[in-house]
C-alpha cells in the first residue's frame, strides 16, 4: 500500500547549508546555496532555476579548519566536512590543519521549482585536497 507522502529517496539527506559554484552550458557560473545534500544529489536554493534535463558541474569547497559540529538527529554530533566526504565512497578524511577539500561534481537537473532545483549526482566525481 502506498502513503501519501512517504519519502521516495534511497540515501540519506543532510541539512548542511554550503555554498556550491554550479556551471551550466547556457550561463554564467553560479555562486548558489545548497540546502540538503545527500550521495545522489542536492536541493539547490534559487530564484532561476535551470529547465530539467540540464547538464550541471558543482564545485564543493570545504574547509576543515572552519568546520563548526552539526547534530544529526539528537545523536550524533559530526562536522559538516566529514559528512560530505562521506557521502563519497572513495573519500577518506583527515584531521590536517588548515586542510581544505575540493570536490567536483557532474549531474543533472531533475527538478525545479520557484524556490530552488533538485539536481541529481552521477557517480563521477573528483576529490581535490588543497
Amino acid at each position: 500500500m502506498k502513503r501519501e507522502g512517504m519519502e521516495k529517496r534511497l540515501e540519506q539527506r543532510y541539512n548542511i547549508p554550503i555554498r556550491a559554484i554550479l556551471s551550466f552550458t547556457d550561463a554564467p557560473t553560479q555562486d548558489l546555496k545548497i540546502l540538503d545534500i545527500s550521495s545522489g544529489g542536492a536541493f539547490i536554493m534559487t530564484k532561476q532555476a535551470k529547465p530539467e534535463g540540464t547538464e550541471v558541474i558543482m564545485s564543493l569547497l570545504m574547509d576543515a579548519t572552519l568546520d563548526r559540529q552539526i547534530g544529526m538527529r539528537g545523536v550524533s554530533k559530526l562536522r559538516p566536512t566529514e559528512v560530505i566526504m562521506s557521502l563519497f565512497k572513495d573519500a577518506k578524511p583527515d584531521n590536517k590543519i588548515g586542510d581544505r577539500i575540493w570536490i567536483k561534481l557532474k549531474g543533472m537537473v531533475k527538478r525545479t521549482y520557484n524556490y530552488g532545483m533538485a539536481v541529481g549526482f552521477n557517480k563521477h566525481y573528483c576529490i581535490y585536497r588543497m
